[in-house]
């Protein structure tokens, strides 16, 4: 009789277990990336008193002043969306130059004087011929990777950075960056964006990455004048359709302890886009994207760091999310990861993605 009662209470206690997990999941307000961006504000404005300053820099006390867009794609659904590398390109022009061309990276030129690779970026928004004017320079570049390139047939782009390169005569071009983009929503964040590299990440290839890259860019004088580096991956599937997302006021709590903190100098963009994480089962061979909240600008990963205020702001634009000195935020659970002193092993394996299940 003892026995079943024991079997009973422990069965009872494991519902209510079960039970209060789930009112914990459900407590958190889960919405869809429609219902957040119906409330999400255009702009993140605010002055924050740091706790924490750096040495020359940033004083305690010192005020910060936020103002910066929020960018959110305009999607339905955020899927687990699976991918793979993007192998060696095959059926290219003879027209084309090939620079590189392997698993991680490619680099393909077409009747681009390689000198001018030197010219510097300019101020002023420069257009320099008639055939590429400013406002359309990264769709005509997304239309020559179409046009010359097969593997980039079916790619979604979103552009974040475009800048006039030239010389004091009048010569230069457009240099436009893309993220690869999967069903609406930009992979930001790629590779390992860890500070310590870990040998439990490396490969299990000889010669390929942790993991595939998202960085696509195009130096383009005119159409048919180019010189390019594609760093992109492709879709395998999709693992799960649509997953609940925390609403952004939970976000903008942990983003402004960041600036009291003392992480932040200043702020250019707050942005949600997928970061890839590794499937331990396929390791090497599939990544697996899920959502995160990402801000980027003048900021440090470890309040032990100084600011870099050298870097030319351009070049930090051009670079993306690329740097751990960045903020990411994982979008469902609203945890920070801390891409200075994160040493596990596991560290990028694909966590616990919660489902609409869990938490209806």
């Amino acid at each position: 009789m003892k026995k079943h009662l024991c079997i009973l209470v422990a069965a009872l206690l494991m519902m209510t277990l079960t039970a209060l997990c789930s009112d914990s999941q459900a407590a958190a307000g889960y919405v869809s990336i429609k219902e957040l961006r119906e409330t999400l504000p255009q702009r993140w404005t605010g002055q924050y008193v740091v706790e924490n300053g750096a040495y020359k820099q940033l004083e305690k006390g010192d005020t910060v002043s936020v103002d910066v867009p929020i960018v959110v794609p305009e999607v339905d659904a955020v899927p687990v969306v699976r991918i793979t590398w993007e192998p060696p390109a095959e059926g290219l022009d003879e027209s084309l130059e090939v620079v590189r061309d392997d698993w991680n990276a490619k680099g393909i030129t077409r009747n681009f004087p390689m000198d001018e690779l030197a010219f510097p970026v300019l101020e002023n928004h420069m257009t320099f011929t008639p055939e590429l004017p400013w406002e359309e320079a990264p769709a005509i570049a997304m239309a020559e990777f179409q046009k010359w390139m097969p593997f980039m047939k079916d790619k979604e782009l979103t552009p974040y950075y475009q800048g006039s390169y030239g010389d004091s005569n009048g010569n230069g071009f457009q240099g436009v960056c893309f993220y690869t983009t999967y069903h609406g929503i930009p992979h930001l964040i790629s590779n390992s964006p860890f500070y310590h590299r870990l040998e439990s990440e490396k490969s299990e290839v000889e010669g390929r990455a942790i993991a595939p890259s998202s960085m696509v860019a195009m130096r383009i004088k005119r159409p048919g004048e180019f010189c390019t580096n594609i760093s992109t991956s492709k879709e395998v599937g999709v693992d799960i359709d649509d997953i609940p997302l925390l609403p952004f006021d939970r976000i903008m709590e942990v983003l402004e302890q960041w600036v009291t903190d003392g992480y932040v100098y200043s702020l250019n963009e707050v942005s949600f886009g997928y970061m890839c994480f590794i499937d331990p089962e396929k390791k090497g061979e599939e990544f697996v994207l899920l959502p995160v909240w990402a801000a980027k600008g003048r900021t440090r990963a470890d309040l032990s760091l100084p600011f870099d205020l050298k870097t030319d702001q351009a070049v930090v634009d051009r670079g993306g999310y690329l740097s751990s000195r960045i903020i990411v935020i994982n979008a469902q659970t609203g945890q920070p990861y801390d891409l200075y002193n994160d040493k596990r092993p596991d560290r990028l394996h694909v966590p616990h993605i919660t489902t609409w299940d869990e938490v209806k």
